[in-house]
């Protein structure tokens, strides 16, 4: 949990430019991503990411665990994020975005256990771009 004396006044604005920051870059990030891997995307995806990023940043600031569970906790929110969003766009509004339907160990389709795997290790690098964006606007983690 992020402690409240980060809530002050004075780093209310800090961290809000944090959050859009890391809300851009995470939904242009994931995006480029689905690029690379499928050769497409879809603008639900962008914002998929751009969720996933920002809460990312949230875990990172509040969490005074390790690095490995906080990459747990991040693959954890993407992928409910992914569950979320496919249950809507593909299960509910019939925007067939993506099916990992061929893929073992798959919930509804919509999520498995190979992309949790890399959600998990592709956390890492998230992690540091969310202490990136903390340097640039001058947070610092208070202890």
């Amino acid at each position: 949990m992020i402690s409240m004396s980060y809530f002050r006044r004075s780093h209310k604005p800090r961290l809000f430019l944090a959050l859009f920051i890391a809300f851009l870059i995470g939904g242009f990030a994931y995006y480029a991503i689905e690029i690379l891997w499928r050769g497409y995307s879809h603008i639900a995806m962008w914002l998929c990411g751009a969720l996933s990023l920002a809460g990312i940043f949230l875990i990172d600031e509040g969490s005074k665990r390790g690095i490995i569970k906080r990459a747990l906790y991040s693959a954890l929110l993407i992928t409910a994020a992914e569950l979320a969003c496919g249950s809507i766009c593909n299960l509910w509004l019939k925007m067939d975005i993506w099916s990992y339907e061929q893929l073992p160990l798959n919930l509804f389709g919509q999520i498995c256990l190979p992309f949790f795997g890399l959600w998990f290790l592709l956390s890492f690098p998230a992690v540091g771009v969310c202490r990136l964006i903390r340097t640039a606007v001058g947070l610092h983690r208070l202890s």
